[in-house]
């Protein structure tokens, strides 16, 4: 109880949540550290996406990997760097109604271990 106590003291954070302060701290960390990339990044995902037909299904992982074999962007300081990127542009297009949330499948990459992934499609 005095651990707790304290801890809230300190960070304002209950335990439970030390995960996505953490999450969210590591992430800012690889944003801030992206510049230039991050930014060709999203201009050319976008640029993929409006070439999409309304409907048609696709992942942050689709996205990355033309961007690689098509485009020759170039792997990032930091692997979370293509999440922070792409999700991030995921997320204010699900915000401004440009793309939808499909659910989700199973990633591709053989490094992400079969991880469950996020699908949208385009509106």
């Amino acid at each position: 109880m005095i651990q707790r106590t304290l801890w809230d003291r300190l960070t304002g954070k209950n335990p439970e949540t030390v995960g996505e302060v953490r999450r969210d701290q590591g992430m800012a960390k690889v944003e801030a550290n992206t510049g230039e990339w991050k930014q060709e990044v999203q201009d050319a995902a976008r640029f993929w996406i409006t070439k999409k037909r309304s409907g048609e299904a696709f992942t942050t992982e689709d996205i990355k990997n033309w961007l690689m074999e098509w485009r020759g962007v170039a792997e990032p300081h930091h692997p979370n760097a293509w999440s922070a990127a792409l999700g991030g542009l995921c997320k204010k297009l699900l915000r401004e109604g440009k793309i939808g949330n499909y659910g989700f499948t199973t990633a591709k990459n053989p490094r992400a271990n079969a991880r469950a992934i996020r699908q949208y499609f385009k509106i």
